[in-house]
């Protein structure tokens, strides 16, 4: 079975506060540009929206809540009747 070491086992040669905490605190300093960005990005697009009046708003509302009733009174009827089929086998 092979052996396997770290590269730098005694830590000679590494530098924790070297060149890979730059890195770090720049992709820290982008992480937070880019999510500032996108949250500026949504507050300008939702000033686009166009929102419904109350009355075309009320409509859509009564439409959802009567296709919703009617699917199920359907679907109540349906396993009614299968429940009945079922109790005669």
């Amino acid at each position: 079975m092979e052996e396997h070491r770290t590269p730098n086992p005694g830590g000679v040669g590494s530098n924790p506060a070297g060149p890979g905490k730059m890195r770090q605190k720049v992709k820290i300093k982008d992480l937070l540009e880019k999510t500032k960005n996108f949250f500026v990005e949504i507050k300008s697009e939702g000033k686009k929206i166009i929102w419904p009046e109350k009355k075309e708003l009320t409509r859509a509302t009564i439409v959802v809540v009567i296709v919703v009733l009617v699917f199920a009174v359907y679907l109540g009827i349906f396993d009614f009747i299968l429940t009945y089929l079922f109790s005669l086998v």
